[in-house]
């Protein structure tokens, strides 16, 4: 753009980070989103491997909480839904691409079992989604919370303290997310 050009001619150089815009840029660095999706939806299969490797077709029902804000996210999210689609064994029964949010992610998920109660499998875009997700699931009576699983992308400190916690099922169905963008 114009003043990307600007920027240059003053020795100065401008660096997108974390989606490739139109138009042009110095530099821009990007993350594989096809890749991203592809691996969360693995930590899931491989989930279902580990605590039922006897799962027959549609046994596992998923909610997806995704993104579509713009291109990049809208990719991940695609491809999820892709993954998810080939393996038998996963039903993908209710998404929401709007809820980025830890409550509006939690109302979403209060949504999901309200549509269908069998949803054992959460997938969500980001860790604030992912613990939304985990403050309901985590909350209902009575729940077994080792027949649940969510699993998300990216971190917050608080997101990797309760995969830790999910270890136990003390009080969390987090099992996994796929770190990028510098993430330990």
């Amino acid at each position: 753009s114009d003043l990307c050009a600007m920027c240059e001619e003053a020795g100065c150089y401008f660096l997108q980070q974390g989606s490739v815009p139109e138009g042009y840029v110095s530099m821009a660095v990007n993350v594989d989103q096809e890749q991203i999706g592809r691996e969360t939806v693995k930590m899931a299969q491989a989930w279902i491997d580990i605590v039922n490797p006897d799962a027959v077709e549609d046994e596992y029902h998923v909610a997806l909480l995704g993104n579509t804000t713009n291109t990049d996210p809208a990719v991940r999210t695609q491809t999820i839904e892709n993954a998810l689609a080939e393996d038998p064994r996963t039903n993908l029964v209710f998404t929401n691409h709007d809820s980025l949010g830890i409550e509006v992610a939690y109302n979403a998920v209060v949504e999901a079992f309200t549509y269908d109660p069998s949803i054992r499998i959460v997938i969500t875009f980001n860790p604030t989604q992912a613990i939304g997700a985990n403050n309901y699931i985590a909350a209902m009576p009575g729940v077994d919370l080792a027949e649940f699983a969510i699993f998300f992308n990216s971190y917050t400190q608080e997101a990797l303290d309760l995969i830790d916690q999910a270890d136990s099922n003390n009080g969390s169905v987090m099992r996994g997310t796929i770190g990028f963008r510098g993430d330990p």
